[in-house]
């Protein structure tokens, strides 16, 4: 895990911004688990689009889009169909735990609402971001292949200020879900698939998001931990 900042220079007045973001980005490298999601995600996106239309976010990416449905449905609903999707959140709550310690921050107990993408040749994510509420966390996002397309983060006060990273296979950022988050044009010949998600406390997201499920938890958490623990061991 490496954890980039997105932080403002101190304020010289007492009315002055100032900021100090956190973007985590860790790699999964069991691409044939990545490849087996990836064409499970591609074969759902003509039973995605007949689910009612709620926006696409901000995304720019219109109605006619896998991203309008985003809240409509939740990616792990369909472990029972593919069981990698289990693998991916295993890896993911581990990227999790590992980029709160690095950052010294408080592991939570939270709730998450995962969502995929798909774009086109030609297609850009435009500038969005996921939530800024009172009890707004982390968000996410994770990409399928090696694309030619950078994701760029900023923060909300100055969009000058801010961390750009290519697109790469298994590659996993954590990001605040204040963050304003875009992708510049696709050029491939093939599709960029990426999943999104938003990680929120779970007393919140479980009313605001019923369809949510689980991310951690001291069942969780505990699991994870005897897993690790074991792996150092053996």
């Amino acid at each position: 895990m490496e954890i980039f900042r997105i932080k403002s220079p101190h304020p010289k007045t007492e009315y002055a911004p100032s900021w100090d973001f956190s973007v985590g980005v860790a790699g999964w490298t069991d691409f044939e688990k990545i490849d087996a999601i990836k064409n499970f995600l591609l074969s759902k996106e003509d039973y995605i689009l007949t689910l009612p239309t709620t926006n696409d976010g901000g995304t720019k990416l219109g109605d006619n889009t896998v991203t309008a449905r985003h809240g409509s449905y939740n990616l792990f609903h369909f472990t029972n169909e593919l069981p990698e999707l289990n693998d991916w959140l295993k890896f993911a709550q581990n990227a999790y735990l590992d980029f709160v310690s690095h950052d010294m921050s408080s592991v939570q107990e939270l709730y998450m609402f995962a969502w995929f993408n798909i774009a086109r040749k030609g297609d850009s994510i435009g500038e969005h971001a996921h939530g800024a509420d009172f009890d707004s966390y982390l968000s996410g996002n994770m990409h399928f292949d090696d694309y030619d397309t950078i994701n760029s983060y900023m923060s909300p006060f100055d969009r000058r200020s801010q961390v750009s990273f290519k697109n790469f296979k298994g590659g996993l950022t954590f990001f605040p879900s204040c963050l304003p988050h875009k992708s510049d044009v696709y050029t491939g010949n093939d599709l960029r698939v990426s999943i999104a998600f938003d990680l929120r406390l779970a007393e919140n997201m479980y009313i605001s998001h019923p369809l949510a499920t689980p991310f951690m938890n001291t069942e969780i958490f505990q699991t994870l931990i005897k897993e690790k623990n074991d792996l150092h061991t053996s």
